[in-house]
Protein backbone atom coordinates (compact mmCIF):
# COMPACT_ATOMS: atom_id res chain seq x y z
CA UNK A 1 0.00 0.00 0.00
CA UNK A 2 2.89 2.75 -0.63
CA UNK A 3 1.63 5.44 -2.70
CA UNK A 4 4.67 5.44 -5.05
CA UNK A 5 4.19 1.38 -6.15
CA UNK A 6 0.43 2.25 -6.30
CA UNK A 7 0.88 5.25 -8.84
CA UNK A 8 3.65 2.73 -10.81
CA UNK A 9 0.61 0.03 -10.81
CA UNK A 10 -1.93 2.39 -11.99
CA UNK A 11 0.05 3.64 -14.56
CA UNK A 12 1.12 0.28 -16.13
CA UNK A 13 -2.95 -0.54 -15.49
CA UNK A 14 -3.82 2.10 -18.37
CA UNK A 15 -1.19 0.47 -20.96
CA UNK A 16 -1.76 -3.08 -20.05
CA UNK A 17 -5.56 -3.29 -20.95
CA UNK A 18 -6.57 -2.44 -24.61
CA UNK A 19 -9.82 -2.72 -24.55
CA UNK A 20 -11.65 -3.17 -27.89
CA UNK A 21 -14.54 -0.66 -29.52
CA UNK A 22 -17.21 -3.00 -31.08
CA UNK A 23 -20.72 -1.65 -30.59
CA UNK A 24 -23.10 -2.12 -28.60
CA UNK A 25 -20.57 -2.80 -25.96
CA UNK A 26 -19.55 0.68 -23.80
CA UNK A 27 -16.51 3.02 -25.20
CA UNK A 28 -12.78 1.90 -24.14
CA UNK A 29 -12.04 4.45 -22.19
CA UNK A 30 -14.81 4.18 -20.04
CA UNK A 31 -14.52 0.57 -19.98
CA UNK A 32 -10.40 1.55 -18.72
CA UNK A 33 -11.77 3.84 -16.11
CA UNK A 34 -13.78 1.30 -14.97
CA UNK A 35 -11.12 -1.52 -14.38
CA UNK A 36 -8.39 1.41 -12.52
CA UNK A 37 -11.87 1.93 -10.17
CA UNK A 38 -12.37 -1.94 -9.55
CA UNK A 39 -9.04 -2.18 -8.49
CA UNK A 40 -9.04 1.25 -6.52
CA UNK A 41 -12.35 -0.45 -4.93
CA UNK A 42 -10.31 -3.36 -3.60
CA UNK A 43 -7.61 -1.85 -2.43
CA UNK A 44 -9.90 0.71 -0.28
CA UNK A 45 -11.60 -2.73 0.98
CA UNK A 46 -8.35 -4.62 2.02
CA UNK A 47 -6.26 -1.86 3.25
CA UNK A 48 -5.22 -1.65 6.89
CA UNK A 49 -7.89 0.84 8.51
CA UNK A 50 -5.18 3.28 9.90
CA UNK A 51 -3.87 3.61 5.82
CA UNK A 52 -7.05 5.27 4.37
CA UNK A 53 -8.45 8.35 4.87
CA UNK A 54 -11.78 8.23 6.64
CA UNK A 55 -13.37 10.13 3.59
CA UNK A 56 -12.55 7.66 0.97
CA UNK A 57 -13.62 4.65 3.29
CA UNK A 58 -16.88 4.38 1.68
CA UNK A 59 -15.35 3.56 -1.79
CA UNK A 60 -14.64 -0.06 -0.44
CA UNK A 61 -18.37 -0.88 0.11
CA UNK A 62 -20.74 -2.56 -2.13
CA UNK A 63 -24.02 0.21 -2.77
CA UNK A 64 -27.05 -0.81 -0.90
CA UNK A 65 -30.30 -0.90 -3.10
CA UNK A 66 -33.46 -1.53 -1.15
CA UNK A 67 -36.47 -2.13 -2.88
CA UNK A 68 -37.91 0.97 -4.97
CA UNK A 69 -41.27 2.19 -4.93
CA UNK A 70 -43.41 4.42 -6.74
CA UNK A 71 -46.96 6.06 -6.68
CA UNK A 72 -48.36 8.28 -9.36
CA UNK A 73 -51.46 10.56 -8.39
CA UNK A 74 -53.93 11.10 -10.80
CA UNK A 75 -56.57 13.75 -11.47
CA UNK A 76 -59.80 12.52 -12.29
CA UNK A 77 -63.51 13.06 -12.36
CA UNK A 78 -65.84 10.42 -10.77
CA UNK A 79 -69.14 11.58 -12.46
CA UNK A 80 -67.41 11.33 -15.75
CA UNK A 81 -65.87 7.41 -14.86
CA UNK A 82 -64.99 5.09 -17.14
CA UNK A 83 -63.70 8.49 -18.66
CA UNK A 84 -61.27 9.58 -16.89
CA UNK A 85 -60.55 6.78 -15.21
CA UNK A 86 -56.94 5.64 -14.46
CA UNK A 87 -56.45 1.58 -15.17
CA UNK A 88 -53.37 -0.63 -15.20
CA UNK A 89 -51.60 -1.08 -18.41
CA UNK A 90 -52.13 -4.76 -18.82
CA UNK A 91 -49.14 -6.02 -18.91
CA UNK A 92 -47.33 -3.46 -16.39
CA UNK A 93 -46.91 -5.99 -13.24
CA UNK A 94 -45.12 -8.83 -15.64
CA UNK A 95 -43.25 -5.98 -18.02
CA UNK A 96 -41.75 -4.06 -14.56
CA UNK A 97 -41.20 -7.58 -12.87
CA UNK A 98 -39.12 -9.12 -15.90
CA UNK A 99 -41.49 -11.93 -16.21
CA UNK A 100 -42.81 -10.61 -19.65
CA UNK A 101 -41.11 -12.20 -22.59
CA UNK A 102 -39.48 -10.82 -25.28
CA UNK A 103 -37.67 -12.25 -28.57
CA UNK A 104 -34.48 -13.41 -27.59
CA UNK A 105 -36.38 -15.21 -24.63
CA UNK A 106 -37.57 -17.82 -26.93
CA UNK A 107 -35.88 -20.68 -25.66
CA UNK A 108 -34.20 -23.03 -28.74
CA UNK A 109 -32.58 -26.50 -28.95
CA UNK A 110 -28.66 -26.94 -27.68
CA UNK A 111 -27.87 -27.01 -31.75
CA UNK A 112 -29.03 -23.06 -32.16
CA UNK A 113 -26.34 -21.67 -34.00
CA UNK A 114 -24.92 -17.47 -33.75
CA UNK A 115 -25.32 -14.74 -36.94
CA UNK A 116 -22.74 -11.98 -36.81
CA UNK A 117 -22.92 -9.34 -40.60
CA UNK A 118 -19.57 -8.99 -42.16
CA UNK A 119 -19.41 -5.01 -43.12
CA UNK A 120 -18.28 -3.31 -46.43
CA UNK A 121 -15.83 -0.41 -45.08
CA UNK A 122 -15.10 1.52 -48.38
CA UNK A 123 -18.08 3.46 -48.97
CA UNK A 124 -19.35 3.84 -53.18
CA UNK A 125 -16.88 1.45 -53.86
CA UNK A 126 -17.90 -2.08 -55.84
CA UNK A 127 -17.39 -5.25 -54.59
CA UNK A 128 -15.16 -7.33 -56.24
CA UNK A 129 -14.16 -10.51 -54.08
CA UNK A 130 -15.18 -11.63 -50.93
CA UNK A 131 -13.36 -14.02 -49.29
CA UNK A 132 -14.19 -15.86 -46.20
CA UNK A 133 -11.83 -18.91 -45.99
CA UNK A 134 -9.80 -17.83 -43.28
CA UNK A 135 -13.03 -16.60 -41.15
CA UNK A 136 -14.18 -20.24 -42.14
CA UNK A 137 -11.12 -22.14 -40.52
CA UNK A 138 -11.65 -20.71 -37.28
CA UNK A 139 -13.00 -23.54 -34.25
CA UNK A 140 -16.86 -22.69 -34.32
CA UNK A 141 -17.54 -21.36 -37.26
CA UNK A 142 -20.37 -23.29 -39.18
CA UNK A 143 -20.81 -21.29 -42.48
CA UNK A 144 -20.70 -17.79 -44.21
CA UNK A 145 -23.34 -16.87 -46.93
CA UNK A 146 -23.40 -13.63 -49.44
CA UNK A 147 -25.52 -12.69 -51.75
CA UNK A 148 -24.69 -15.58 -54.27
CA UNK A 149 -26.30 -18.10 -51.49
CA UNK A 150 -29.60 -16.40 -51.87
CA UNK A 151 -32.16 -18.39 -54.34
CA UNK A 152 -34.69 -15.60 -54.71
CA UNK A 153 -34.62 -11.86 -54.85
CA UNK A 154 -31.67 -10.19 -52.29
CA UNK A 155 -33.86 -7.54 -51.09
CA UNK A 156 -35.77 -6.64 -47.45
CA UNK A 157 -37.56 -4.16 -48.20
CA UNK A 158 -40.20 -5.06 -50.95
CA UNK A 159 -41.38 -2.29 -53.42
CA UNK A 160 -45.26 -3.60 -53.36
CA UNK A 161 -44.95 -2.02 -49.71
CA UNK A 162 -43.95 1.28 -51.10
CA UNK A 163 -39.94 1.23 -49.76
CA UNK A 164 -37.08 1.34 -51.77
CA UNK A 165 -35.81 -2.31 -52.45
CA UNK A 166 -32.64 -2.61 -50.37
CA UNK A 167 -30.09 -5.28 -50.86
CA UNK A 168 -30.22 -7.80 -47.91
CA UNK A 169 -26.28 -7.98 -48.95
CA UNK A 170 -24.81 -5.64 -50.74
CA UNK A 171 -23.40 -6.67 -54.05
CA UNK A 172 -23.91 -2.77 -55.81
CA UNK A 173 -21.73 0.14 -54.97
CA UNK A 174 -21.78 0.12 -51.36
CA UNK A 175 -24.06 2.91 -50.11
CA UNK A 176 -23.10 3.15 -46.24
CA UNK A 177 -20.20 2.31 -43.77
CA UNK A 178 -20.79 -1.28 -42.55
CA UNK A 179 -23.41 -2.17 -44.70
CA UNK A 180 -23.48 -5.92 -44.44
CA UNK A 181 -21.39 -8.03 -47.53
CA UNK A 182 -22.34 -11.39 -45.90
CA UNK A 183 -23.11 -13.30 -42.91
CA UNK A 184 -20.91 -15.75 -40.45
CA UNK A 185 -22.60 -18.71 -38.76
CA UNK A 186 -21.12 -19.92 -36.06
CA UNK A 187 -21.72 -22.08 -32.34
CA UNK A 188 -21.56 -18.55 -30.28
CA UNK A 189 -22.22 -14.78 -31.14
CA UNK A 190 -18.71 -13.89 -29.31
CA UNK A 191 -17.48 -16.96 -32.43
CA UNK A 192 -19.12 -14.98 -35.51
CA UNK A 193 -18.79 -11.37 -34.28
CA UNK A 194 -14.68 -12.37 -34.39
CA UNK A 195 -14.76 -14.27 -37.56
CA UNK A 196 -16.57 -11.85 -39.16
CA UNK A 197 -13.41 -9.47 -38.64
CA UNK A 198 -11.26 -12.02 -40.59
CA UNK A 199 -13.54 -11.63 -43.84
CA UNK A 200 -11.21 -10.20 -46.45
CA UNK A 201 -12.98 -8.03 -48.87
CA UNK A 202 -11.66 -6.98 -52.34
CA UNK A 203 -12.63 -3.79 -53.58
CA UNK A 204 -13.18 -2.11 -57.36
CA UNK A 205 -13.04 1.35 -58.18
CA UNK A 206 -14.95 3.59 -55.84
CA UNK A 207 -16.62 6.33 -57.15
CA UNK A 208 -16.09 9.49 -56.68
CA UNK A 209 -19.33 11.27 -57.58
CA UNK A 210 -20.46 11.14 -53.57
CA UNK A 211 -17.42 12.15 -51.75
CA UNK A 212 -17.90 10.97 -47.58
CA UNK A 213 -18.61 13.52 -45.21
CA UNK A 214 -18.29 11.84 -42.29
CA UNK A 215 -18.54 15.00 -39.68
CA UNK A 216 -19.78 18.74 -39.78
CA UNK A 217 -16.55 19.78 -40.03
CA UNK A 218 -15.91 17.77 -43.40
CA UNK A 219 -19.49 19.34 -44.57
CA UNK A 220 -18.28 23.03 -43.52
CA UNK A 221 -15.25 22.65 -45.56
CA UNK A 222 -16.41 21.27 -48.48
CA UNK A 223 -18.87 24.62 -48.98
CA UNK A 224 -17.77 27.16 -50.80
CA UNK A 225 -19.40 29.43 -48.57
CA UNK A 226 -18.86 28.06 -45.09
CA UNK A 227 -21.11 30.76 -43.95
CA UNK A 228 -23.74 30.34 -45.77
CA UNK A 229 -23.95 26.39 -44.60
CA UNK A 230 -23.75 26.39 -40.99
CA UNK A 231 -27.49 26.32 -39.24
CA UNK A 232 -28.12 29.15 -36.79
CA UNK A 233 -30.77 29.85 -35.24
CA UNK A 234 -31.79 33.06 -33.63
CA UNK A 235 -34.68 33.30 -31.12
CA UNK A 236 -35.73 36.90 -29.98
CA UNK A 237 -37.21 37.04 -26.87
CA UNK A 238 -40.78 37.99 -26.26
CA UNK A 239 -40.85 38.53 -22.87
CA UNK A 240 -44.62 39.51 -22.26
CA UNK A 241 -45.21 40.68 -19.04
CA UNK A 242 -41.93 39.52 -17.71
CA UNK A 243 -39.10 42.34 -17.47
CA UNK A 244 -35.98 41.06 -18.86
CA UNK A 245 -32.92 42.61 -19.16
CA UNK A 246 -32.00 43.64 -23.27
CA UNK A 247 -28.88 42.62 -23.09
CA UNK A 248 -27.20 39.26 -22.22
CA UNK A 249 -24.87 38.44 -19.72
CA UNK A 250 -23.02 36.54 -21.94
CA UNK A 251 -22.98 36.51 -25.73
CA UNK A 252 -21.55 33.37 -26.85
CA UNK A 253 -21.13 32.16 -30.59
CA UNK A 254 -19.40 28.78 -32.25
CA UNK A 255 -20.28 25.48 -33.54
CA UNK A 256 -21.33 22.98 -31.38
CA UNK A 257 -19.83 19.15 -32.89
CA UNK A 258 -21.23 15.82 -32.05
CA UNK A 259 -19.97 12.47 -33.10
CA UNK A 260 -21.38 9.38 -34.78
CA UNK A 261 -24.35 7.65 -33.12
CA UNK A 262 -24.95 4.34 -32.30
CA UNK A 263 -28.83 3.97 -32.92
CA UNK A 264 -29.31 1.55 -29.29
CA UNK A 265 -33.35 0.54 -29.02
CA UNK A 266 -34.34 -0.67 -25.89
CA UNK A 267 -34.54 -4.31 -27.50
CA UNK A 268 -32.07 -5.05 -30.14
CA UNK A 269 -33.11 -6.06 -33.75
CA UNK A 270 -33.45 -9.60 -32.81
CA UNK A 271 -34.97 -12.67 -34.81
CA UNK A 272 -35.23 -16.28 -34.49
CA UNK A 273 -35.64 -18.59 -36.93
CA UNK A 274 -36.37 -22.07 -36.29
CA UNK A 275 -37.06 -24.37 -39.55
CA UNK A 276 -40.67 -26.07 -38.75
CA UNK A 277 -42.23 -28.64 -41.58
CA UNK A 278 -41.72 -27.44 -44.98
CA UNK A 279 -41.08 -23.99 -43.98
CA UNK A 280 -39.77 -21.82 -40.81
CA UNK A 281 -41.43 -20.20 -37.64
CA UNK A 282 -39.70 -16.66 -36.94
CA UNK A 283 -40.04 -14.78 -34.13
CA UNK A 284 -38.73 -11.12 -35.34
CA UNK A 285 -39.02 -7.79 -33.63
CA UNK A 286 -40.79 -6.51 -36.50
CA UNK A 287 -43.46 -3.97 -36.23
CA UNK A 288 -44.28 -4.81 -39.51
CA UNK A 289 -45.47 -8.38 -39.44
CA UNK A 290 -46.65 -8.84 -43.04
CA UNK A 291 -43.48 -7.40 -44.42
CA UNK A 292 -41.22 -9.24 -42.80
CA UNK A 293 -43.26 -12.46 -43.75
CA UNK A 294 -43.49 -11.20 -47.38
CA UNK A 295 -39.47 -10.45 -48.00
CA UNK A 296 -38.47 -13.80 -46.67
CA UNK A 297 -40.65 -15.27 -48.24
CA UNK A 298 -39.45 -14.15 -51.88
CA UNK A 299 -35.58 -14.43 -50.21
CA UNK A 300 -36.12 -18.08 -49.82
CA UNK A 301 -38.60 -18.72 -52.97
CA UNK A 302 -41.23 -20.28 -50.79
CA UNK A 303 -44.67 -19.18 -50.08
CA UNK A 304 -45.61 -16.76 -47.38
CA UNK A 305 -47.79 -19.38 -45.54
CA UNK A 306 -44.55 -20.96 -44.98
CA UNK A 307 -43.14 -18.23 -42.73
CA UNK A 308 -45.14 -18.68 -39.56
CA UNK A 309 -44.16 -15.28 -38.28
CA UNK A 310 -44.65 -14.89 -34.17
CA UNK A 311 -44.74 -11.64 -32.33
CA UNK A 312 -44.95 -11.43 -28.78
CA UNK A 313 -43.96 -7.89 -28.26
CA UNK A 314 -41.29 -5.53 -28.75
CA UNK A 315 -39.04 -3.44 -26.40
CA UNK A 316 -39.11 0.13 -27.59
CA UNK A 317 -38.82 0.92 -31.19
CA UNK A 318 -39.50 4.23 -31.90
CA UNK A 319 -40.43 3.07 -35.61
CA UNK A 320 -36.56 1.63 -36.12
CA UNK A 321 -38.31 -1.75 -36.36
CA UNK A 322 -40.46 -1.01 -39.24
CA UNK A 323 -38.03 -1.93 -41.64
CA UNK A 324 -34.70 -2.24 -40.19
CA UNK A 325 -35.29 -5.74 -38.43
CA UNK A 326 -36.09 -7.26 -42.21
CA UNK A 327 -32.47 -7.32 -43.03
CA UNK A 328 -31.65 -9.31 -39.95
CA UNK A 329 -34.53 -11.37 -40.16
CA UNK A 330 -33.92 -12.68 -44.05
CA UNK A 331 -29.82 -13.60 -42.89
CA UNK A 332 -31.09 -15.53 -40.17
CA UNK A 333 -33.98 -17.32 -42.34
CA UNK A 334 -31.68 -17.70 -44.64
CA UNK A 335 -29.10 -19.71 -42.37
CA UNK A 336 -31.69 -21.64 -40.90
CA UNK A 337 -33.18 -22.75 -44.25
CA UNK A 338 -29.42 -24.00 -45.88
CA UNK A 339 -28.25 -25.47 -42.55
CA UNK A 340 -31.91 -27.09 -41.13
CA UNK A 341 -30.88 -25.64 -37.87
CA UNK A 342 -32.34 -23.03 -35.15
CA UNK A 343 -30.65 -19.70 -35.87
CA UNK A 344 -30.41 -16.85 -33.62
CA UNK A 345 -29.31 -13.68 -34.59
Amino acid sequence: FDNALLEQVFGKLSTLLQPDEVLPEASPAYRLSLACGLLYKFLLKHAPKEEVNEAFKSGAQLLQRPLSSGTQVYQTQQQNYPVTQAVQKVEGMIQCSGEATYMNDVLTTSNTVHCAFVGATKVAASIEQIDASEALRQPGVVAFYSAKDIPGTNTFCDPNFGYEPEEIFCTTPVRHYGQPVGVVVALTADIAKQAAQLVKITYGQQSTKHKVLPSLSDVLDMSPEPEASRIIREVSAKPGKLKCSTTPDKTVRGVLQIGLQYHFTMEPQTTVAVPFEDGLKVYSATQWMDHTQSVIAQMLQIKAKDVQLQVRRLGGAYGSKITRGNQVACAASLAAQKLNRPVRF
